[in-house]
């Protein structure tokens, strides 16, 4: 039995190392999308700005066009207005030139304002993307190395699988189903026990349960979580 009890630890070792190694890769994709997002947010800010820049130039274009055509549109105005005869048309017109000169100073305010706004933009670009540059590369080398590590643990795995199914093989069958049938619901289904306690659950283990398990000569559970126990030594 003492043999039985010592293949049955080193499965309890493989399963821990197994159930460790599943965990780890299960964190991995959740730490991936944490650190992609982070990359994704900083591109997306960059490129929101980066277009709205571009809006803002384009208004700027289109602003500087109307200016230059009010400007024109003034000079010819102003150009004949000595040709007017009439009192009535003359005032008219003094009218629409002053229109057109407050419509004017109207769109070179709004130019400095929107110049103001492109140049405080263009500065703001300037520093994110240096903080793009410098943080990018990092990120991406994070998410390289994780999504490595994914595949290290999926071949560790599948190893320590293979290691685990000759270990099954090497069990006394009733044993085994025990231990299964424990871990479906414990992991691990094997708990070392010494100075009278169940090393898992703490559990005081009677004196006279405690001297069977020293001699090794039958599979004895602990009374409360129902591990299977074995003397560390």
């Amino acid at each position: 039995m003492k043999n039985e009890l010592v293949k049955l630890i080193e499965l309890s070792k493989i399963d821990a190392e197994i159930d460790a190694m599943a965990e780890a890769r299960e964190e991995l994709p959740s730490q991936i999308d944490k650190l992609q997002s982070q990359l994704n947010e900083l591109e997306n800010s960059l490129n929101e700005k980066k277009q709205e820049l571009i809006l803002w130039e384009k208004d700027k274009k289109t602003r500087e066009q109307e200016l230059t055509e009010k400007k024109d549109w003034i000079a010819k105005r102003e150009g004949i207005l000595k040709e007017i005869k009439t009192n009535k048309e003359y005032h008219a017109a003094l009218k629409e030139v002053a229109q057109a000169k407050k419509a004017i100073t109207d769109i070179e305010s709004a130019l400095l304002q929107l110049m103001g706004r492109i140049d405080e933009r263009t500065k703001e670009l300037a520093d994110l993307e240096k903080e793009v540059i410098e943080k990018k590369p990092p990120i991406e080398e994070q998410i390289r190395g994780k999504k490595g590590q994914i595949g290290v643990l999926e071949q560790q795995v599948g190893d320590k699988t293979a290691e685990r199914i000759q270990k099954e093989k090497e069990l006394e069958e009733g044993l085994l189903k025990k231990y299964k049938t424990i871990k479906a619901r414990l992991s691990p289904a094997v708990a070392p026990a010494g100075r009278g306690v169940c090393l898992e659950c703490n559990m005081n283990i009677p004196p006279q349960l405690y001297l069977e398990l020293q001699k090794f000569k039958q599979v004895i559970s602990c009374p409360r979580c129902h591990r299977i126990l074995y003397l560390e030594t």
